[in-house]
Parts: C-alpha cells; structure tokens; sequence
C-alpha cells in the first residue's frame, strides 16, 4: 500500500476530520461509525470489518426481550405408551404397535400471561407435545373454553 506524500507532509495538529471518541472494546480508537466496509457497490458486508461487528455483538447482547406468548408454562418429560389401536386415525410410526413407548416432553401454558400473573386469570391456554423419535413428531393445541368477553349481567 502507497502512502501520498502529501498525506506525511500536513501537519498533524490541522484536523480534516471531527475526532471520534468511540473506542472498540479493546481500545483501539473507531475511525469512521456510519459506514461499514463491503467489496464493493450493492455487495454483502465483510466480515473484516471489526467495529460492525463488536456493535452487533453489543447490541444483540444487551437486552433480552421477554418472550411475549406462551411465556408462563410448566412442562414434564415423560413416556408416551400406545393402549389402543389408532393406526385407522393415523400412519404415524409411534403409533404403529400396541404398547409402544415414546420419549416426550409435554409443555402447557398460558397464551398472554406476563411474568407475575395468576394462574386463574381468564386466558386461552395451550399445550404441545414433543416426541422424541427419528421422525421428530410435534403436536400442538388450544384451548378456547373460555369466553373472550366477560358477561357482566
């Protein structure tokens, strides 16, 4: 890389550029915060580019959201055991033999219940079913027994 000479020659005190503050976690001070470097015009950015980076990193860090639905549940591992012949209702492979068991883990929730709240508020709930097997079967549900509106009469 060629350095002008003209760039040597000017005096360093005469500042062209506003001084940043910013310094990257190790230091080091951060020349330019607004752009990040890419190959080129309308190409990806390049993972060089250490102070993008180090913001990303501090960012994605810095807070974590709380999980807005189904953040309330309690949940179990268990054994799924097959006591009936459903093989009419479904092809699935768990379901395929009579006493056939499954690893599972069950999960039941409330759909908008924050942190802190009761367990009897009126909310919908929901619930899913996880297998543990090659297929990696899922179910999921709800329940909408209650009513979204409150009878006041």
């Amino acid at each position: 890389m060629t350095i002008k000479k003209e760039y040597l020659k000017e005096d360093p005190k005469e500042k062209k550029y506003p001084v940043s503050h910013l310094t990257t976690d190790f230091g080091a001070p951060v020349p330019n915060n607004q752009n990040s470097m890419t190959a080129g015009t309308r190409v990806p950015l390049l993972m060089q580019d250490v102070w993008l980076i180090e913001k990303l990193a501090n960012l994605n860090r810095e807070n974590i959201p709380e999980r807005r639905m189904h953040a309330k549940g309690s949940g179990t591992f268990g054994t799924f055991t097959v006591t009936n012949d459903i093989t009419k209702y479904s092809k699935a492979k768990i379901f395929e033999k009579m006493s056939k068991k499954t690893e599972m883990f069950a999960r039941l929730t409330t759909v908008a219940g924050e942190r802190g709240a009761a367990d009897a508020e009126r909310d919908v709930r929901g619930f899913v079913l996880k297998f543990s097997n090659i297929f990696a079967n899922n179910a999921e549900g709800f329940n909408h027994l209650i009513s979204w509106l409150r009878n006041k009469s």
